[in-house]
């Protein structure tokens, strides 16, 4: 029996090495990916409006998975999902509706996470961002809110005030 020279040495472990590098690769490959729609967008409303919009979510992989929503940013509190989660069958794509509402005026940046989690609890999730931009402007009521109340009670105290007058013209032609 001959005795394994160094060549043959270094031919075996670059096989194995090359082995081993394509069997991780396989392993990894199986990852899964993960696609939205609408990755930004701007809104612009009324203080005190409620925008009811959606985010698309595409499921290009060949298994099950979950989304999730998760709101980050100035107006998170006042982002609302209809379904924060549910599961997505292979190639299917879906619009996930949510509303955002701000009492304020004001420019306000709201990031929408959607997490992609493999419904097996295999491998590693991923989380893509869907920013939201709220111009929101004053409402156009807000500052006229008292004007119609007090033009009415003017009315009404002119009105009074006019008949109060009349009825003393009136006693006074009386009197005489």
């Amino acid at each position: 029996m001959t005795k394994p020279t160094s060549k043959k040495l270094s031919l075996a472990f670059v096989s194995l090495s090359i082995f081993i590098v394509l069997l991780l690769s396989l392993s990894l490959s199986s990852a899964i990916t993960a696609k939205v729609g609408n990755s930004r967008m701007v809104l612009r409303y009324e203080a005190g409006d409620i925008q009811e919009k959606h985010i698309r979510v595409i499921n290009d992989n060949n298994e099950t998975i979950t989304i999730e929503f998760i709101a980050q940013g100035n107006l998170s509190d006042q982002v609302f999902f209809a379904e924060p989660s549910f599961n997505l069958s292979a190639q299917e794509e879906k619009k996930a509706p949510f509303t955002i509402t701000s009492d304020k005026p004001g420019a306000y940046t709201t990031k929408i996470l959607v997490k992609f989690v493999p419904s097996e609890g295999e491998g590693n999730g991923i989380i893509l961002p869907s920013t939201v931009v709220s111009v929101v402007s004053e409402s156009e009521t807000s500052g006229k809110s008292y004007l119609i109340p007090a033009i009415i009670i003017a009315i009404l105290i002119a009105t009074l005030i006019y008949s109060k007058k009349k009825k003393r013209g009136a006693r006074r032609a009386h009197v005489f």
